[in-house]
């Protein structure tokens, strides 16, 4: 078995003693063997003396504070005695199990370790669960010595540290699960946050003085001790139950489904019904199947379903009719005493018939719009039943629901269509719906011409019109809305309605060309419509974006969003009348050229939710970016457009390495978006 690394946690601190005793605290606690680490702190506030006997504590009092931060890490790592450095920070907290993390994600001949997953802490509480930039990283003292040791540098240093690093190569990314996360990137309303202040420029003091000067009024005012301290470690707050209990609350609620199938043509329908409950079997939800069946349906695939299937022998009657223009049996309507009583066991209710495919994506989409911070309240999302023939998609109750349909809503930022026939794959209902509709006396029941309710209908979710619920099938994701009809018996005679089937490929189609070249401000040069969409789904309206590269695509933004656009092309400046424009010329740095450091100090006043890089262009390139991330707020998510080409790819892949951010590449009609986050 290989020995464990030995680990020094680096922990370098000045004038905060209260956030230094949680730091020790995380130490002391850890489950690591106690001859496998250690911690080292260097103190260069030279008004105190810190003191916290322990033969694992190193405690380092210095009489003179260094200028520059970069020689006060270098002088702390030379104290380490671990192959592996850790940074401690003294504003973070870890777990128990850290240093178990850091062995266990640990690979031999790795240079530097990023974590990929750990909790970002604001405000006291737990914020999410993400990637943590330079926060906690862990590198070797063999690499430490290679790059020349750590950079001469203050605020920006540790992105010109992990640039060094990640030179050498074999970086790892660690991704614990979500209960095993172990550091704490504890972020606003801790301390004055270096990571916050940007880099030395020759118009202000450095962040050392900034820093000194800050003590030094805590002081002046009665709110800094000094002297010798005797440390007592502690926690603030119980972050190994915040983390249990966020992680708890985060856990998507399992929804217990009751379906009903109706198997009408019993073994000629079996093909379906197995193709049916393949489908179901990929929900995430916990399902009883009953299939109403007119024989024992010998044959139907149940084996290794993790669902409980029934098949009730039922012969159906066709002498009460729904309506005189639809001859289908009266499901709901005689069994809708037996729903009725179930209503309390189950958080969905469906009702399929024996050919027509409900499928993960569907139900995903009616999780989402049912349950959650995008919950539509009054209206109940339904599905578009489709056929498909040689690749087109074919509606078939296209001329009763959509053509013409007159109404598209917009319901939280998102577009709906509203059908006209309310039947259109009506099958899938919650239990707070269910209950609504049978409290007003409406399920069960279908409007007849005069507006009353006299009329027994077969699917469950047919009765909400007249003001209990508002039918609505989502278009701006509208392949989560298809639900397949497995038949095709209308696509076999679509010659017989041409110009039906014509119309109702053709409504697809145009909804996603729209959806791709909808607006003349997006696509081709601006930013895509995919891209868009993206921020849309994603981001808060009111929240703020700083984009790198300007154009039509800002007036989009503008209209959802507060927007700072740094843009190089004078003649874009203004395009967009509600973005703030930082005007900044391109500069030859020699190996690369970028935009001008002295127009973008600018950015440090600015806080913001958003990145996208958009610029400069494609024939200049954006390597400086690269070198130059630590003038960014980079915790925030970041979108890397036109991946689809080689340079641009190669740099999101640079900034995602060198932040430690997750890249999810979206494939789009005409280009490419990455997101960094």
């Amino acid at each position: 078995m290989n020995e464990l690394p030995f680990i020094s946690a680096k922990c370098i601190t000045y004038g905060r003693t209260e956030l230094l005793e949680e730091a020790i605290y995380s130490f002391l606690i850890q489950d690591y063997p106690k001859d496998r680490c250690e911690l080292v702190i260097v103190n260069d506030y030279p008004l105190q003396k810190l003191h916290y006997p322990h033969p694992q504590i190193k405690i380092y009092n210095l009489e003179q504070t260094f200028d520059v931060i970069g020689d006060k890490e270098n002088y702390a790592i030379e104290l380490c005695q671990g192959e592996l450095i850790a940074v401690w920070d003294d504003d973070d907290i870890a777990l128990s199990n850290h240093l178990s993390n850091i062995a266990k994600y640990w690979e031999p001949g790795a240079n530097l370790l990023h974590w990929q997953k750990g909790v970002l802490f604001n405000s006291k509480s737990i914020s999410a669960l993400k990637a943590l930039g330079n926060s906690g990283i862990v590198y070797s003292k063999k690499a430490w010595l290679a790059i020349g040791k750590s950079p001469i540098e203050n605020a920006g240093g540790d992105m010109t540290l992990v640039l060094a690093l990640k030179r050498l190569g074999h970086t790892v990314l660690a991704s614990p699960p979500d209960e095993e996360c172990s550091w704490f990137y504890y972020w606003a309303n801790r301390s004055y946050h270096q990571s916050g202040q940007g880099r030395d420029t020759d118009d202000r003091d450095s962040i050392v003085v900034r820093h000194k000067r800050h003590i030094e009024n805590l002081r002046v005012n009665g709110k800094m001790p000094t002297g010798d301290i005797h440390l007592r470690p502690n926690w603030e707050q119980p972050y190994d139950e915040l983390l249990r209990e966020y992680v708890e609350r985060s856990k998507p609620a399992v929804l217990k489904g009751l379906v009903y199938i109706t198997n009408y043509e019993g073994k000629d329908k079996l093909e379906y019904v197995n193709k049916i409950l393949e489908h179901l079997t990929h929900l995430d939800a916990e399902l009883d199947i009953i299939i109403y069946s007119t024989d024992g349906l010998e044959g139907l695939v149940t084996h290794s379903l993790n669902v409980d299937v029934q098949v009730k022998p039922k012969v159906f009657s066709n002498s009460i009719y729904a309506a005189p223009w639809q001859p289908e049996p009266e499901f709901i309507w005689l069994y809708r005493e037996d729903i009725i009583a179930k209503v309390d066991q189950y958080d969905v209710f469906m009702h399929l018939e024996d050919d027509i495919a409900f499928n993960k994506d569907n139900f995903e989409q009616f999780v989402k719009y049912n349950y959650g911070e995008y919950k539509l309240e009054g209206y109940i999302v339904g599905n578009i039943l489709y056929e498909q023939d040689n690749g087109r998609k074919f509606l078939p109750q296209f001329h009763k629901h959509y053509r013409g349909v007159g109404e598209v809503l917009t319901l939280n930022g998102e577009r709906f269509v509203k059908p006209k026939n309310l039947h259109q794959a009506s099958l899938i209902i919650s239990k707070e719906q269910l209950k609504l509709l049978i409290k007003e006396g409406k399920f069960g029941s279908f409007p007849d011409v005069k507006g009353g309710y006299n009329i027994k209908c077969t699917a469950m979710t047919e009765p909400y019109c007249s003001g209990v619920l508002t039918k609505v099938v989502p278009i701006d994701d509208i392949g989560k809305s298809l639900t397949e009809h497995l038949t095709g018996k209308y696509a076999k005679v679509k010659d017989r309605h041409k110009g039906h089937w014509a119309a109702s490929c053709q409504y697809l189609e145009d909804i996603e060309k729209e959806l791709l070249v909808g607006s003349p401000n997006l696509n081709q040069w601006a930013i895509s419509q995919e891209l868009c969409t993206w921020i849309y789904n994603n981001l808060e309206i009111g929240s703020t974006i700083l984009e790198l590269g300007s154009g039509s695509g800002t007036k989009e933004l503008t209209k959802r969003y507060k927007v700072h656009s740094v843009e190089h092309d004078s003649r874009w400046l203004g395009h967009a009348k509600d973005s703030n424009y930082i005007h900044a010329p391109l500069v030859d740095y020699g190996e690369y050229k970028w935009y001008s450091k002295e127009a973008l100090k600018v950015i440090e006043t600015l806080k913001y939710d958003l990145i996208i890089v958009d610029g400069p262009p494609g024939n200049i390139g954006r390597k400086g970016l690269v070198e130059n991330l630590s003038m960014f707020d980079t915790s925030v998510i970041m979108i890397m457009d036109d991946v689809n080409r080689g340079p641009e790819a190669s740099i999101s892949k640079q900034v995602a390495l060198a932040l430690g951010k997750e890249e999810v590449i979206y494939k789009g009609y005409e280009k490419s978006f990455a997101v960094l986050k």
